[in-house]
């Protein structure tokens, strides 16, 4: 394989490391949606119907499960593969501890910029239905887990090709 083609190959796989990072993150971020909805009394539906209301523009913020609902998981899950593939190849030589930091530094500023820009859209219903402090420690666990898990495999534990 040529020189070129290498190259493409490895960062191929930085990149799919990110998305995978990124993705868990998003599944645990999602578990913590589920779990603090819960233990503020709120139907479990709540943060996935925000970010649907968001998206699919009904106006009407729905209590159940619905497609609302799908249009915000799958939101949540997009976007979390595409910065952690992002994070991927910027940060791929960083070791484990200043990764899982900038991680976690990531989910932060993820979180500022959220809050700024989509959750003022919906106004104020927004923070009716959803917690700040719920919202602030589901980035925090996206970023510590998009710090913990992004890292490419090493050459000797990459699957080849066929030839």
């Amino acid at each position: 394989m040529s020189e070129a083609g290498e190259r493409r190959r490895e960062l191929m796989w930085k990149a799919l490391s990110g998305v995978h990072a990124g993705v868990l993150g998003a599944l645990a971020m999602l578990g913590w949606f589920l779990t603090s909805s819960s233990l503020l009394r709120q139907p479990p539906w709540t943060v996935p119907n925000l970010l649907g209301a968001l998206i699919k523009d009904d106006g009407v913020l729905r209590r159940g499960f619905g497609s609302p609902s799908l249009v915000g998981l799958a939101t949540v899950v997009f976007f979390a593969g595409v910065v952690g593939a992002a994070f991927a190849l910027l940060t791929w030589r960083i070791s484990g501890r200043r990764r899982l930091l900038l991680g976690v530094l990531l989910g932060l500023v993820l979180f500022y910029v959220s809050h700024t820009l989509l959750f003022r859209k919906l106004g104020a219903v927004a923070w009716v239905y959803a917690s700040p402090r719920s919202l602030l420690v589901a980035h925090l666990i996206w970023g510590a887990v998009l710090g913990w898990q992004a890292r490419p495999r090493t050459a000797e534990t990459r699957p080849t090709a066929p030839q």
